[in-house]
């Protein structure tokens, strides 16, 4: 602080964002979490096959079985993991909007100010929401203690529903 009670001071403000050859290197560690899935659909691909030759009465080949069957447990575990990576936010995001969460996804130019003003809005928005309520008239009603007496004439006066 200045003589004068303001402040003075020199900030650098830097733009980050996230490539997609930074998003590619941060892919592969999700493809190790599907070797079960990629398990599961080569035994599920290799038994449908092998019931349907057998119902056909042709026998199938190791050569024309295998080929397919890790293709498409491959391309299905890519999949998954494609997903799983598209889907991926920090725990501290989890419980943030999902307009939050996709300004941390795409990571484009200068996305932590992004992240920060989506933030501070929808926390500001939820305070704005609750002065108009107090504004326009919504205010605590302190509860009211009733004797016994008081209460049973309450349950009286209150109307009943019919059983169903």
């Amino acid at each position: 602080m200045s003589d004068d009670g303001k402040y003075h001071g020199e900030h650098t403000v830097t733009f980050s964002q996230t490539s997609w050859t930074e998003r590619l290197r941060k892919f592969p560690p999700y493809l190790p979490r599907e070797i079960p899935l990629f398990a599961t659909v080569v035994i599920s691909f290799w038994g449908v096959a092998k019931v349907l030759s057998q119902l056909g009465g042709e026998a199938l080949s190791l050569k024309n079985l295998a080929a397919p069957a890790f293709v498409t447990a491959f391309v299905v575990a890519v999949y998954k993991a494609i997903q799983k990576f598209r889907a991926y936010v920090p725990e501290s995001l989890a419980s943030e909007s999902k307009a939050t969460q996709s300004i941390f996804r795409k990571g484009k130019c200068g996305w932590q100010f992004a992240l920060a003003l989506q933030m501070l809005k929808e926390r500001i928005e939820s305070y704005d929401r609750t002065l108009v309520r107090v504004e326009s008239g919504a205010y605590f009603v302190y509860p009211k203690h009733l004797d016994n007496s008081e209460y049973i004439d309450w349950l009286k006066e209150r109307p009943t529903s019919p059983r169903l």
